[in-house]
């Protein structure tokens, strides 16, 4: 087997809660208000994000 190289490596997960378009006719649950925004931002730091 393999030694996995990337095993001790620190990764970073990011997220884009606005996405590349914006508009509720794009994606009607795209966070688009303030509130919306930290809220969304607020589950994917939960989720791990940074």
């Amino acid at each position: 087997m393999k030694p996995n190289l990337l095993s001790d490596k620190k990764v970073i997960i990011t997220a884009a809660i606005t996405g590349g378009i914006h508009g509720k006719w794009a994606n009607p649950a795209l966070p688009l208000t303030a509130e919306e925004q930290a809220q969304a931002a607020l589950e994917c730091y939960e989720a791990g994000a940074s």
